[in-house]
Order: C-alpha cells, then structure tokens, then sequence
C-alpha cells in the first residue's frame, strides 16, 4: 500500500504538523507526503497565490507518482474545508481513494454548515465523495452523520511523540511526609479561550485554603495574552506563578517530569489537545475540562478531575481539588493508570498502527 499524506509543513505551529511529524519517525517507505499552505504563521492576502502553486505542485506530483491511497488533512474550519476540497475534487476525478482525516473543529463553521445543510451553498459537497472519514471526538462523529455522511467515520486520537517518550518511566510515588512543593503546570497557547486566567484563579485560591502546602504553578506557551496575563497575576498579588515561555525538546521533558498535576480548563472547542496526552505520558493526575475528544476518553478519578471552567471558584470545584491533593493514595493510583494509558493509546507506534489499519481497510472496502 502507498500512500500519499497531505499536511501542512513540520515546521508550521500546530497539531497535525505535530501529529504526523511524530508518524513519521515509525512510518515505513510507502508513506510520503505533500506538504502544502503557507509556511509561515503570519496570514496574508497573498495566500491565494500559494494555493494555485500548491495545486500545480499535486497535479505534477500525480502524473508523475501512483499511489493506492490519499489521507487528506484538514481542520473543520472555512479556510481548511474551502482549500481542501479542490484535492478531493481532482482525486475523485481520478477514481482516486482518499480519506480525510478533521484534526480541528471550528464551532462557528459547524453552525454555517448548519445552516446551508439543505441547499446548494452547502459547504461540504465535496468532502461527502470521500472514501472515509477520521474525527477526534464522538460529538463531531455525530454531527458528521447528522449531515448525511452514510460513509465509515472513525474516532482517532492525537500522539504523544517518541522524542518525549523514549525512556520515559512510571513517575515516582508521592509520599505525604515530603516536604516538596506541589507543582501544577499549565502547558498550551497562552489564549483566553484556554481558560488560562480560570486557572490562575484556582491557583490563587487553592494557596489560600492549603496554606500548610507551598504550591506553585508553571506556565508554558507563548501567546496573544502573555503580556496581559503576566500583568494580571501581578496586579493581584499572586505568588508562585513561573512564566516559562515557549518548550520544546529536553526542556519540555524535563518540565513534565519535575511537574506534579497537569491544570487545563480549556473553553476552546478542541479536538483532542496534545498536551493534555503527553501529561498523562508523564504520570501527571488532570485537572481539565472536558472538551472534544477528552470526554470520550476522560474516567472521573481514575484520570484526575474534570472541571467547568465557568465554576471554578465554586465551593464544590475548589472542595473536590482540595480532597484530591490531600490524598496521596489517589494520585498514586492516578499517575500509576494515566502513564500505563497513555502508553497504550497514545504512543506513536499505537496511533501509527492504528491509521495503517484504517487506510487498509478503506481500500479494501467496496
């Protein structure tokens, strides 16, 4: 089987970039990609112009290569949809067989599908000629199918990748006689919508009602609010609060293993984020909402705690992270089930096999 992967370029910010440029490391040679979009993060009205010359580029790369099978990767977003489905028109013109694989899911396009479901305006046309499709999340599986998508729909997951993993071990017992600090990290695109100030709040909070605990909370990623969440611990008063910027490589791993509680109350609408996954690869206890594809997967106290955002600071929200930071047994056992998981879900080698699996099966389906 060959096959031919669409994505955008490695060294582009962003999960399928993430996701593949993981792949690949344990991909045979029947995998070869097209990379295709813009290369840089800073979005211009000449764009337009890079996908006419991304389209030139596929067309001669189909003339002169044969492949069984296409895996198209996109993001349920105006942008992804609108580029992407001139592929899967010339593939189809071809006879060609192609899966599409959604790795994001704009909430706001979901509703613009909605609403010109029945007519001829309707946005996904062209994406109903696929052979298959992959989602995250059971909940955009459902909509999929709400919108008369009659083909096989499959729920994958994201990766944590091997460069974090190799040599990863289960993470040391807690023991309540240590005089360590609890350390919560909170690692993604420093947004609003990531529900970083949410999380700050409860930090805040917690050092009040456990003033016996020394606590402190890293903050990993880079993003448009840095600078204003930075002013707003600041203006607050908040101690322990450790900025650490953008990581990546080593000093990413050794974050997650000084770490001891992964903090991510999220609104965004995610598909499944990364680095909640490689904090379960770490051992790390979730406190998290429950957003896309976690619910599929998330079990209430064997995995951490899940949270609503917009209760944070409730009486019941603060109550149950007390209970569970006061109790070392608990997080043993959740670090314990979350390392042991993640190995067996999420590991590059799992999610390789897994997609292999999928794309076999598509093309031998009639």
């Amino acid at each position: 089987m060959k096959v031919l992967i669409l994505t955008p370029y490695f060294d582009k910010p962003g999960g399928v970039a993430v996701y593949f440029s993981s792949l690949k490391k344990v991909m045979g040679n029947n995998y070869e990609f097209f990379f295709r979009g813009n290369k840089s993060t800073i979005k211009s009205p000449k764009v337009i112009f890079q996908y006419f010359r991304d389209y030139s580029r596929f067309l001669i790369q189909l003339i002169s290569n044969q492949y069984d099978i296409y895996l198209i990767n996109t993001s349920f977003a105006t942008t992804g949809c609108t580029r992407d489905q001139i592929y899967i028109q010339i593939l189809k013109l071809l006879n060609k067989r192609i899966v599409v694989f959604f790795h994001g899911w704009d909430k706001d396009y979901e509703l613009k599908t909605d609403l010109y479901n029945q007519s001829s305006l309707y946005p996904l046309k062209s994406f109903k000629k696929a052979d298959a499709l992959i989602v995250l999340a059971s909940e955009f599986k459902a909509k999929l199918i709400s919108w008369g998508f009659d083909q096989k729909i499959y729920l994958e997951t994201t990766v944590v990748d091997s460069l974090l993993t190799n040599g990863l071990f289960p993470k040391k017992s807690w023991d309540e006689t240590d005089d360590l600090p609890l350390i919560f990290l909170f690692m993604a695109r420093v947004e609003k919508e990531k529900g970083v100030f949410e999380a700050v709040n409860l930090f805040q909070e917690l050092q009040t009602q456990l003033p016996e605990k020394k606590i402190i909370f890293k903050i990993a990623g880079s993003g448009s609010i840095l600078d204003a969440l930075r002013e707003y611990v600041k203006l607050k008063g908040i101690q322990n609060v450790e900025f650490l910027g953008y990581l990546s490589g080593e000093k990413k791993k050794e974050v997650f293993s000084s770490s001891n509680i992964f903090l991510f109350p999220s609104m965004h609408g995610e598909g499944m984020p990364i680095s909640l996954l490689e904090a379960m690869a770490f051992g790390l206890p979730l406190i998290t909402s429950t957003v896309g594809g976690v619910k599929d997967f998330f079990v209430e106290g064997k995995m951490g705690l899940s949270i609503k955002p917009s209760e944070i600071l409730s009486n019941d929200t603060i109550s149950k992270v007390k209970k569970l930071l006061l109790d070392t047994e608990a997080l043993n056992k959740i670090s314990n089930y979350n390392y042991h998981f993640a190995k067996e879900n999420f590991y590059t080698n799992k999610v390789a096999k897994r997609l292999e699996i999928i794309l076999k099966d598509t093309l031998s389906s009639n």
